[in-house]
Order: structure tokens, then C-alpha cells, then sequence
């Protein structure tokens, strides 16, 4: 889902920098998931999950109005793509109480995802958790995944 070519990973860790540098004065915390945190030799696509400062989506809008990023399919509260120099990037949001979950879903890998949700879809043995909203929920119970 890249916007062309994988890229080898020490060519994604300059970009990766400079995207942060970028982000940076918007976000209150988070980082780089998927196959860079997995530190795969190549890179298809940058996903980063960010607990975002009040100013976060009108900092993104204004990258883009200046051309810095270039707008995606996704732009919306919870996620947001993007090309930034040639990659493109699936940005999400997360909070105190799901960064935990958002980060360990967006880092993959996809077999682990799978995994979980026929263990959540098992109707012979069905999990004792919900995956609803952006969160694991017991009951009525939303679990903090910080």
C-alpha cells in the first residue's frame, strides 16, 4: 500500500526522522508501527499511531495545504492518509486508555491480527472481550490498553 515501490529500510528511517520532525509539535506522544517497527529490510507503507495534542488535525491540514504531505483516501478524526516524500503513511489516533491496543494492532503483523479475530469470531468458544470503537471492552467494561 505504498504510493510506489517498497524502499529499503535505512532510506525509510531518513524519511521516518523527517516525518517526525514535522509531527512532532502536534503530538503528545506515540510512534512508528507496522512493518518499521517490525524492522523488516524493506518498507511498503509507514503507519504511526499518535495520542494527538489539541492542535493535531489543523497541523496535518496546514502540512498539507503547504504542500508539505499530500492528502488521502482517509482524513478523518481517527485516521488520516497521506504521501510524505514518495511513501504513504496511514496515520491513527489513539488516547491514554487504547494507544496500548491501537499500537499493537497497527504494528501487525497481520497473521497476529488474524489470530485474534477467529479467536474473537469463535462461536463454540467466543472470547470474553469485545474489539468495538478502538477498544477492547469485558462486558461493559472498557479496557485500558495503555
Amino acid at each position: 500500500m505504498s504510493a510506489g515501490n517498497r524502499i529499503p529500510r535505512a532510506e525509510a528511517a531518513t524519511k521516518v526522522a523527517a516525518l517526525l520532525d514535522l509531527l512532532r509539535p502536534a503530538v503528545i506522544a506515540g510512534d512508528i508501527a507496522g512493518s518499521f517497527r517490525r524492522e523488516k529490510p524493506t518498507i511498503g507503507d509507514l503507519e504511526m499511531v499518535f495520542i494527538p495534542s489539541p492542535i493535531f488535525h489543523a497541523h496535518l491540514d496546514k502540512l498539507d495545504a503547504q504542500g508539505l504531505i499530500t492528502r488521502g483516501r482517509a482524513w478523518g478524526e481517527k485516521q488520516r492518509q497521506f504521501i510524505y516524500d514518495g511513501v504513504k503513511v496511514d496515520l491513527y489516533t489513539a488516547n491514554e486508555d487504547n494507544f496500548g491496543y491501537q499500537f499493537w494492532l497497527r504494528t501487525g503483523s497481520a497473521d497476529a491480527n488474524h489470530r485474534v479475530m477467529i479467536f474473537y469470531k469463535n462461536k463454540i468458544n467466543p472470547a470474553p472481550f469485545q474489539l468495538e470503537g478502538g477498544f477492547a471492552w469485558y462486558e461493559t467494561k472498557k479496557l485500558c490498553v495503555p
